[in-house]
């Protein structure tokens, strides 16, 4: 592959990383926005009449800024939210194995189809038509995460570097989250949710067309064949399957040995993975509890409007931050490949993403702590620790499952993983009513995640264990023969 078009292909992925993949996890600053639209104040001035004392909360101050917000309205965005995540990651599984079989073109024009349609449906939003936001955020919850699945691809393009191309496309990932935060911007220079959804919808169509300049099927690796009688340099450089002439090597061509996907469920590091992914989960339920939290800290509607351009400041920094876990990870897969023993050399490769592993819980956990208590300085500090966090936990993922498991396995994971995450994802509407039922239950609510969180160090402890990353590596060489 020409060096130009490897780099047009990995700047493909990374822009719509930047402005597409994760712009549903921005969710609390277009929440913002409904709120201040007056989407969905029905529910409150309907509550108010029916109870007769006031219940309905109008926050506003010299600023011209009014949000009219109750417990109904709240927790209709919360079912909203529940719903969207569930659907951005469920069809992750078929999404994968769409790529395997359908190819990237057909894959890439679903999701940009749904994302135009989806925006279409947010600019038709208003105080009277509220019921639009279901289908808008719900087609770009789809349509984002079938983009999302196929700028991994692109990362073949420059597979010497793809744990750092990848740490860079999770942190563009995270930082798309700025894209709803445009829209609150929009919307306080006085242009309405219908021309940001409209420009919106014509900015998605970009993602259209470029599905015709990366390649119909897959992008294909670009790296030289591993010699012959090294049975674990073919595992240790590869994330996907690359076809037959790419594996000649001097002249017969060899036709590489299938390895059934249940050689990579049934493993204890899969199970262990698993738990693991609670991580990602508690990073959604975040987002999903974070603006009723911040109303917990204050009245004032431009505070809460502050929390969320602090929240993108921060993100604007952590692309800077996050690619240094991929770095280290390189650093520590090409320090592995150095060892003579074909075992120990793939047992080092599998230990390669304990540092980050661990790191992802560790800042997870911090997350945690910060959200047991109702201060202005904890939601700050949280705002910080996720910023982080985030990007480095979907970074962590993909590594961990690229480097554990056998790579032609790799879409088909990431679909799977995604899928799991995403039906337990289907928990966060009664779990974030059981967290703000009241005060008592905020508390047990909050010390039951930090404990679920410490459960997650199973996965990076049971590769410090050097005996099983050994046994792992010794299965997968035999398996290769």
């Amino acid at each position: 592959m020409k060096l130009w078009m490897r780099i047009v292909f990995i700047f493909i992925g990374f822009f719509e990383s930047l402005t597409i993949t994760g712009i549903i996890f921005g969710w609390p600053a277009l929440l913002h926005v409904f709120q201040i639209e007056g989407i969905y104040s029905h529910l409150c001035l309907e509550e108010d009449a029916q109870n007769g004392n006031g219940t309905a909360q109008i926050a506003a101050n010299t600023s011209v800024t009014t949000v009219i917000r109750c417990a109904k309205q709240d927790n209709m965005y919360g079912l909203l939210y529940t719903v969207m995540i569930g659907l951005y990651g469920i069809p992750s599984a078929l999404i994968g194995f769409s790529l395997d079989s359908l190819g990237l073109r057909f894959t890439r024009i679903c999701g940009s189809t749904m994302m135009m349609a989806g925006y279409a449906f947010v600019a038709y939003a208003t105080q009277d038509t509220p019921w639009t936001v279901w289908p808008g955020m719900l087609a770009i919850s789809l349509g984002s995460n079938a983009l999302r699945l196929c700028s991994l691809q692109c990362g073949n393009a420059w597979p010497e570097k793809r744990a750092t191309i990848m740490f860079c496309y999770t942190s563009a990932h995270a930082a798309s989250t700025l894209v709803f935060l445009m829209f609150q911007y929009a919307n306080a220079a006085g242009v309405s949710l219908y021309y940001t959804g409209i420009f919106m919808t014509a900015f998605s169509g970009l993602s259209f067309f470029a599905s015709f300049i990366l390649p119909k099927i897959k992008v294909e690796e670009n790296k030289a064949s591993p010699p012959k009688d090294d049975p674990v340099k073919d595992i240790d450089l590869q994330i996907l399957p690359v076809s037959d002439t790419d594996k000649q090597v001097n002249s017969e061509p060899e036709k590489p040995k299938v390895i059934p996907l249940s050689e990579s469920v049934k493993t204890m590091s899969f199970a262990f993975h698993n738990i693991w992914l609670l991580n990602i989960y508690m990073t959604r339920f975040y987002i999903t509890s974070f603006n009723t939290w911040a109303w917990k800290t204050t009245s004032d509607p431009n505070q809460i409007a502050f929390y969320n351009s602090f929240t993108g400041l921060c993100l604007l920094i952590s692309p800077f931050i996050s690619p240094v876990g991929g770095i280290i990870t390189d650093y520590l897969l090409n320090k592995a490949s150095k060892k003579s023993d074909p075992v120990e050399r793939l047992a080092s490769t599998f230990q390669a993403p304990i540092f980050i592993l661990t790191t992802t819980t560790f800042l997870m956990f911090a997350v945690y702590v910060c959200k047991v208590s109702y201060s202005s300085n904890a939601v700050y500090a949280s705002i910080v620790l996720i910023s982080i966090v985030r990007p480095v936990s979907v970074a962590s993922l993909y590594s961990y499952v690229r480097i554990r498991f056998y790579p032609e396995h790799f879409n088909r994971l990431t679909g799977i993983a995604f899928t799991i995450i995403s039906i337990v994802s289907l928990l966060l509407y009664p779990q974030y009513l059981w967290l703000f039922y009241a005060d008592e239950s905020y508390a047990w609510a909050s010390y039951t995640f930090c404990f679920l969180i410490l459960l997650t160090f199973s996965s990076p402890g049971h590769l410090l264990i050097s005996r099983f990353p050994r046994r792992f590596a010794a299965q997968e060489i035999k398996n290769r023969k």
